[in-house]
């Protein structure tokens, strides 16, 4: 039995890096062939294919409003703890606007405003931008951690070890494509800190 799960977890690891391959390629009809050909055996995949789903048929399509039943399925998912329901959780609140901060035990149901206005100490600016962004990272004395950047399909783009030192600093953004990315500052105690960032 669990050799049985192990390989389905493989053939779907290998479905899903093809499937952001053709996202990468910006192939929105073999990305919709893919994803529809996916099988979902737990609920990570079943988030992941959900959110993949809005995602090809409205963003890769240029169209950001989302109707009452797309919003609704993106608010299930971005409500649950990404370390139970997997990366999806991260692409739902970009695609809703959510800003969060997660730690071990902290949920996205459980914001408040307190930890609204902590997130709000992650600026970037100007957002969108075509050539460069400037960044202001909520990092106190002694903290440290990493800032990551990823593409919509998850794909690592750049990252670079930060701490209370190196707190504002500007980034080169001119040779990244159009489109959407997370901008992504995980600290050494648990936090996690995610915005979206917008390459015109």
């Amino acid at each position: 039995m669990v050799i049985t799960i192990s390989l389905f977890n493989i053939a779907n690891a290998y479905k899903i890096y093809e499937f952001e391959e053709e996202l990468a390629q910006k192939d929105t009809l073999a990305a919709q062939q893919k994803l529809a050909a996916f099988e979902a055996y737990g609920d990570v995949e079943s988030n992941y294919k959900k959110v993949f789903d809005i995602y090809i048929n409205n963003w890769m399509k240029d169209k950001y409003g989302l109707s009452k039943v797309d919003s609704s399925s993106l608010q299930e998912i971005a409500f649950q703890s990404p370390r139970v329901a997997g990366n999806a959780v991260y692409m739902a609140r970009v695609m809703l606007n959510i800003d969060t901060i997660d730690t071990e035990t902290y949920s996205a149901k459980s914001m408040n405003i307190s930890t609204n206005i902590l997130y709000d100490l992650l600026k970037l600016y100007p957002n969108p931008s075509s050539k460069f962004i400037h960044y202001q990272l909520p990092i106190l004395e002694n903290e440290k951690g990493k800032v990551r950047i990823l593409d919509v399909s998850g794909k690592l783009i750049k990252q670079w070890k930060v701490d209370s030192q190196n707190t504002i600093g500007s980034i080169d953004i001119s040779h990244y494509s159009k489109g959407i990315y997370l901008f992504e500052l995980n600290l050494n105690n648990g936090k996690s800190f995610i915005k979206k960032l917008v390459v015109n």
